[in-house]
């Protein structure tokens, strides 16, 4: 929708011209009076890090939203800012300039990002994740599988128990990095239920009700039983029915780093391996040794 559209832009290119902000205050050549001790160069650096990281994923979003290929490199995708935009009315990029852009704002990361990892902060494998995501999407499926594998030898995939709790905020077991959500943030459950009285804005379609295997720890989280009726067709999603339905959106998890493993490895012709990183997520969600589909 064209609203939804607008939305998505104002958010992200506000995300993008505050980091630019930052980013040029910290330039001595734009701020002189700045004084950096020898001590604090390495926490301005992780910082500065932390933006470029920031700026790169949110020209990706603006990317996969706007672009109608990821592998056209000539079709037109979003305006690639790296500037402070005051009134400026910029033209549109194209996507081999957009992904240029987001490739070199991760190499600047790389570059300024301390070794530590915090699910809540920009680190090097929020990086490895993004650039997952993106080799996938843009159908270069060996950096696909390379970079999911990097996080799944480092994070292990959520029990049926862990699995729960993380949508209660409450484990974190297979989060890579996560949105944390404080009071007046948006609830991110009104994406499905009116925040107020907590009827179904959006309910669970019958075909995927239909498809929820009693025993596979997904239908319990994402189905909210209390307030389902399916003899009536009423299916409510309960995945994020928190306090005031506001709880962290997980933005990266293990569990996707093994479906893009599977899906670089289906694309590339490798359907016995690709069954078995599925295979992979089925066993730690019914916490069982499932059959390879």
């Amino acid at each position: 929708p064209r609203g939804a559209a607008a939305t998505h832009a104002t958010r992200n290119y506000g995300v993008i011209n505050q980091v630019n902000r930052v980013l040029e205050a910290t330039d001595p050549e734009n701020n002189p009076a700045l004084e950096i001790g020898d001590d604090e160069q390495g926490d301005l650096d992780n910082i500065k890090g932390q933006l470029y990281a920031m700026r790169a994923y949110a020209h990706w979003e603006l990317l996969q939203w706007f672009s109608t290929s990821y592998t056209d490199g000539s079709a037109l995708a979003a305006p690639y800012v790296d500037f402070v935009v005051t009134i400026e009315e910029l033209p549109r990029n194209t996507v081999a300039e957009m992904m240029a852009g987001i490739t070199s704002d991760i190499a600047q990361a790389r570059n300024l990002l301390s070794s530590g990892n915090s699910n809540i902060l920009m680190s090097q494998d929020f990086l490895t994740a993004l650039e997952a995501r993106m080799a996938l999407y843009t159908e270069n499926f060996a950096v696909a599988q390379s970079k999911a594998q990097e996080l799944i030898d480092r994070y292990p995939l959520a029990n049926r128990a862990q699995y729960e709790a993380m949508f209660n905020d409450a484990d974190n077991t297979e989060v890579i990095f996560k949105l944390e959500r404080v009071t007046g943030d948006f609830p991110i459950g009104g994406i499905w239920v009116f925040t107020g009285s907590g009827n179904a804005f959006l309910e669970m379609s019958n075909s995927l009700y239909d498809a929820l295997n009693p025993a596979d720890i997904r239908r319990d989280v994402n189905f909210w039983e209390e307030r389902s009726d399916p003899d009536n067709n009423l299916h409510y999603i309960g995945k994020y029915n928190g306090p005031g339905f506001l709880n962290d959106l997980k933005v990266f998890r293990v569990s996707e780093m093994h479906l893009i493993k599977a899906e670089a490895q289906a694309r590339s012709g490798q359907l016995g391996d690709a069954a078995l990183s599925v295979k992979a997520v089925r066993d730690a969600r019914f916490e069982v040794d499932t059959t390879p589909d």
